[in-house]
C-alpha cells in the first residue's frame, strides 16, 4: 500500500514538473526569440524578489534584444509578447485597438469602488463607459477648473515665501520635493475633485483627508509580492473571478468612497452646485452632460453612470491624478535643479508670457511651448509607469505568430524612451527633443508617457493643465538648486511599481528669485 501510494505521488510530482517544463517551451516552439525561464518565477525572478527596480528591469529587458521587432517574455507561468516595433506598438494600441481592448488585471474580482474604474472595465462595458465620462474633460471643463487649480499652486507659493522670508539669505534647503507637491498635488486634486479643502499648507501635521491619501499604496512587503505572484500564475478564469485582486490599500479606497457618498448627498440636500469633477459626475448621474451631443448619445447607449460608476471614477481621479502630478512636479524640480540654461530659459518664458500684469490665465499656459517641452522631457526621462498592457480580446496575428483570445502583451515604455536609436544621448535633460520640428522627425509612437490611442489616460489633459500652473508659478519665484542632499544620478525605489525614489525622499534646494 505504502508502495503505491508513493508511485502516485511520483507520478503527480513527474507530471507536474513536465507541465512546468513543456509550458518553458512554448515561445521555443513558436520560433520566437526569448530568454530561458526559470521554474516558477519564469523571466522575472529579480522583479518578484524586488532585486531590481521596475523602471530598469524594463528598461533593460529591453535593450538586451535590441533589433528585434518583439520578444517571448515568461512572467512567472503565463507567456506574454514584449513589443519593441513602433509600428506593432501603433498597430496594437490604435489601428487594431478592437483586437486589444483589455488589461491583464481585468480578469480578478475588485471591490465595487475599483471594479468599475476605467482602468479595470472591459470590452463593450468600457466603450459605453469612456463614451460617459470624456466630455468631463473636455477644453472647456479644464479651462472652468483653471482658477480652482491656481489658488492651490498661489497658496504653496505664498508658503514657501514665508519660508524664505525667516531666513536672511532667502534660501531654503534640503527642501523635499515629495512632501511639497505631494501637498499642492492633495489640495488640487481635492478641490476639483470632491470639493474638499485640505489646506496642507496651514495646518499643522496633517488632516485625516492627507493621511488616508498617502496611506493609498501602502502594501506589506509579503502583500506585494503575494499580488505580483497571483498576476504571474495561469491561473483559469473560474478562479480569478473569486480572487480579490488590488493594489491600492482598502482603507484609502472605502474612506474616499464615503468623502464621495457624504458630499453627494450634502449638495443634493442643499441644492449646491461647485465647480469640481464631483459635480460633473453627478450631472453625468442625471444625465446632464451637454457638450457635444453627450446625452443623447449616452442615453442612447444606455450608459448613464450610476453612484458606483461614478465613486469609481472620483477615486481613480483623485488616486492616479495625486500619484501623477506630485511624481511629474517632483522629478521636474529634481531635472531643472541640474539644469542651470534650461531653467533659466523657462523663467525667462514664464515673465514673458505671462506680461505686464504677470497674472496666469488657461491661454497663457498654453502659450508657453517651452514649459511643455520641459515637462514632456521630465516624462521622457521619468514616465509615471514602466509598461503598457493589453490582453488580445479576439484573435490576432503579428507574422507567423498567432495570438489567442486572452494573450498578453505589453509595450516597455521605460525602454522605449530611453533608446538611442530614437532620443539621441538618451540621459541627457535635452526640452528641444520635443519641439515641433524634432517631434516630426520620430515616429509618434516612441513616446507614451500618458498611454496611447482610446485607451489613453482620460485624465491627461488635466494632470498637464495642473501641473504646468504649478510650474509656472514656482519658477517665476524660485531659482531651483541642487542640494547636498540631492540624490545624484536618481535611484528608483526597488519595491514599488509607480516612479518612486528609492527612501521615497527627493531633495532640492529652492532660492528667492527676487533676492
Amino acid at each position: 500500500m505504502l508502495t503505491e501510494i508513493i508511485v502516485i505521488i511520483l507520478t503527480i510530482a513527474a507530471g507536474f514538473y513536465w507541465w512546468l517544463l513543456n509550458r518553458n517551451k512554448y515561445w521555443v516552439k513558436r520560433n520566437v526569440i526569448t530568454r530561458p525561464p526559470l521554474l516558477f518565477y519564469g523571466n522575472l525572478k529579480d522583479r518578484v524578489l524586488f532585486k531590481t527596480p521596475f523602471h530598469i528591469f524594463y528598461r533593460q529587458f529591453y535593450e538586451d534584444f535590441k533589433g528585434h521587432k518583439y520578444v517571448g517574455v515568461y512572467e512567472g507561468r503565463i507567456p506574454s509578447l514584449m513589443i519593441r516595433d513602433p509600428d506593432l506598438i501603433k498597430n496594437i494600441l490604435s489601428k487594431d485597438f478592437d483586437h486589444f481592448v483589455d488589461r491583464s488585471t481585468s480578469r480578478f474580482k475588485k471591490n465595487p469602488q475599483i471594479e468599475f474604474m476605467l482602468i479595470f472595465i472591459t470590452g463593450n462595458q468600457w466603450k459605453k463607459l469612456r463614451a460617459a465620462v470624456t466630455p468631463t474633460f473636455t477644453s472647456g471643463k479644464m479651462k472652468g477648473l483653471f482658477s480652482t487649480v491656481e489658488d492651490n499652486a498661489i497658496k504653496m507659493i505664498e508658503h514657501l515665501k514665508a519660508q524664505t522670508e525667516k531666513n536672511s539669505d532667502q534660501i531654503l534647503e534640503s527642501v523635499d520635493t515629495k512632501d511639497l507637491f505631494g501637498k499642492v498635488a492633495l489640495d488640487i486634486i481635492a478641490s476639483t475633485a470632491f470639493g474638499v479643502q485640505c489646506n496642507s499648507f496651514s495646518v499643522d501635521g496633517k488632516t485625516e483627508f492627507a493621511r488616508k491619501i498617502g496611506e493609498f499604496n501602502n502594501l506589506s512587503i509579503p502583500t506585494r509580492m503575494f499580488l505580483l505572484s497571483l498576476l504571474f500564475l495561469d491561473l483559469p478564469g473560474w478562479i480569478t473571478k473569486h480572487i480579490t485582486l488590488s493594489f491600492f490599500n482598502k482603507k484609502t479606497v472605502d474612506f474616499l468612497a464615503q468623502v464621495y457618498k457624504d458630499t453627494a448627498k450634502y449638495r443634493t440636500d442643499n441644492n449646491m452646485r461647485r465647480n469640481d469633477f464631483l459635480q460633473l459626475l453627478l450631472d453625468a448621474q442625471k444625465g446632464a452632460l451637454e457638450e457635444e451631443g453627450a446625452v443623447e448619445r449616452i442615453h442612447k447607449e444606455g450608459a448613464l453612470i450610476n453612484e458606483d460608476v461614478a465613486i469609481a471614477q472620483s477615486v481613480l481621479f483623485f488616486i492616479a491624478g495625486y500619484e501623477t502630478s506630485s511624481s511629474l512636479l517632483s522629478m521636474a524640480s529634481y531635472c531643472l535643479a541640474q539644469e542651470k540654461e534650461v531653467q533659466d530659459k523657462l523663467r525667462n518664458e514664464i515673465t514673458n508670457v505671462m506680461g505686464d500684469d504677470q497674472n496666469l490665465t488657461y491661454e497663457k499656459i498654453n502659450e508657453m511651448q517651452y514649459l511643455d517641452m520641459v515637462l514632456s522631457e521630465t516624462l521622457r526621462l521619468y514616465p509615471p509607469v514602466a509598461r503598457l498592457d493589453r490582453v488580445c480580446s479576439k484573435p490576432y496575428k503579428i507574422d507567423h505568430i498567432d495570438l489567442p483570445v486572452g494573450h498578453r502583451v505589453f509595450i516597455p515604455c521605460a525602454g522605449i524612451h530611453m533608446d538611442p536609436d530614437y532620443y539621441p544621448e538618451p540621459e541627457k535633460f535635452i526640452p528641444e527633443r520635443f519641439s515641433a520640428e524634432e517631434k516630426a522627425k520620430r515616429h509618434p509612437y516612441v513616446y507614451m508617457p500618458f498611454g496611447l490611442g482610446p485607451r489613453n489616460c482620460i485624465g491627461m489633459r488635466f494632470a498637464q493643465m495642473s501641473t504646468k500652473i504649478v510650474m509656472a508659478h514656482l519658477v517665476k519665484n524660485f531659482i531651483i538648486e541642487v542640494d547636498s542632499e540631492t540624490p545624484l544620478p536618481f535611484k528608483y525605489d526597488e519595491r514599488s511599481m509607480l516612479l518612486k525614489p528609492k527612501g521615497g525622499v527627493l531633495k532640492v534646494k529652492l532660492r528667492s528669485a527676487s533676492y
